[in-house]
């Protein structure tokens, strides 16, 4: 018997974010390069979304937040992609980051991002 998860079920929200914005590209022409590519779904994050003014530190955020979309929209899990506040909340709770890293503009980096996946439940 099929297996149905809460997180498989897809609600219509108004803030709408572009979806598989790879898929369509054509092949960069290097020469013996290879193109490897997601399977699945997943929301494209970029900066300045969501009324954010987070050009020039928000990278590895809104990385992290197209990386939560996929393992939501594969049914992974069911919570919301979080907010680059709960991020830094997330990231400073690892103990990793000062606890001015909330609410400010500094960026992170792999390692904040891998330790709030991996070890804070997302």
């Amino acid at each position: 018997a099929p297996v149905f998860r809460k997180g498989m079920h897809l609600q219509p929200r108004a803030n709408l974010k572009l979806v598989n914005v790879h898929e369509g590209l054509p092949a960069s022409g290097l020469r013996g390069g290879k193109v490897h590519c997601v399977k699945g779904l997943y929301e494209y994050f970029h900066y300045l979304q969501d009324r954010e003014e987070d050009e020039g530190w928000g990278c590895a955020y809104r990385s992290m937040q197209t990386v939560c979309s996929w393992l939501r929209l594969q049914g992974h899990v069911s919570r919301n992609v979080p907010t680059i506040l709960e991020i830094q909340e997330a990231v400073a709770a690892t103990g990793m980051r000062k606890k001015t890293l909330v609410g400010s503009r500094e960026w992170i980096g792999a390692v904040e991002v891998r330790k709030k996946l991996c070890f804070h439940n997302y």
